[in-house]
């Protein structure tokens, strides 16, 4: 039972930790406003025989509408771009945190490492509204540290536990024998 509390415990500290994550991203750092669309009926170029013909009020208006568009679109990106850097750091944060309190408060290691895990998902994910050669690249980057810090932590966590508790039952067989 006290398992199974500590790996409730552990799963939604992890889940608070990348939801103060995106709130703190949310009220810091807010999503660019979308433009309202205008109360226009659409340009459409003349046709033979058609009756719907842009006035110089529609097109100008209709233009405004376009470069406005143009402007979030490109703020989108960018808010996107530095929320995924802004969440690999914090990932990262939160891996360390969880390695330097791995000895001391041993509950509450593993609820930081599920929340550098959930982070590094998230800062996944808000690439995902982007496009071309930078997002790719933003991936990559994203994948490669998320990999690189399990690693780092499956290591320290799992294997160098096993090698450190094989060298102590090797020298007790050894001080054994030579007694």
């Amino acid at each position: 039972m006290v398992a199974l509390a500590r790996v409730v415990y552990n799963i939604i500290l992890g889940a608070l930790l990348v939801i103060v994550v995106t709130a703190g991203i949310e009220v810091f750092y807010p999503s660019p406003t979308e433009p309202a669309s205008p109360d226009i009926t659409p340009c459409i170029a003349p046709v033979t025989g058609g009756n719907e013909v842009c006035n110089a009020n529609s097109q100008k208006e209709q233009y405004q509408y376009t470069r406005l568009e143009n402007t979030y679109n490109s703020d989108t990106n960018t808010r996107g771009d530095i929320i995924a850097i802004i969440t690999l750091v914090i990932a990262v944060l939160f891996s360390a945190a969880g390695v330097a309190i791995y000895y001391t408060v041993g509950v509450v290691h593993t609820g930081f490492e599920l929340g550098a895990l959930f982070t590094f998902i998230y800062s996944i994910s808000s690439v995902g509204s982007l496009s071309g050669q930078s997002a790719l690249q933003l991936h990559f980057v994203d994948a490669v540290v998320g990999l690189l810090v399990s690693l780092i932590l499956g290591y320290i966590f799992f294997l160098r536990k096993s090698v450190h508790r094989l060298e102590i039952e090797s020298k007790e067989k050894q001080t054994t024998i030579a007694a």
